[in-house]
């Protein structure tokens, strides 16, 4: 699902690096395709889509750790946008709230993966249709 400018304020306008985005926004594909059918291949997806974000975080936090052991050099940490991985990001403007939003999507997702219960799965829901219902909100 594509997210197109956002109209929930108050929220304030969060930096996200454009590689993350598009990480999060295959978790919310792969939730979808999971929740429509709960079958072991469409778990695979979904904990595919979870490792890219893991991935994509952990590459942002070197990235943080490298430039933070520059400052003793005199270069100034200038860390621009959430999830970002170099000087250059490319970078797009998101609500906080969808991005809230779609952290809480991740950990439920996470929840299912590791540990698959009815529970999991309809706190998985409940993060996807809040999701969505932000989605539908900007159309």
């Amino acid at each position: 699902m594509l997210h197109r400018p956002h109209r929930d304020q108050p929220d304030t306008t969060l930096d996200i690096d454009h590689m993350l985005v598009g990480a999060l926004e295959g978790v919310e594909h792969a939730v979808r395709d999971y929740l429509a059918d709960l079958s072991a291949s469409s778990l695979d997806a979904l904990e595919h889509s979870l490792e890219e974000v893991d991935g994509l975080a952990a590459a942002s936090d070197q990235w943080a750790h490298t430039l933070a052991s520059l400052g003793g050099w005199g270069f100034v940490n200038r860390e621009a946008a959430i999830g970002q991985t170099s000087s250059t990001p490319v970078i797009d403007h998101e609500g906080s709230s969808l991005f809230q939003l779609q952290v809480t999507l991740v950990h439920a997702a996470k929840a299912v993966v590791q540990q698959p219960s009815p529970e999991a799965v309809e706190a998985l829901r409940g993060a996807w249709a809040r999701v969505r219902d932000i989605d539908q909100q900007a159309e």
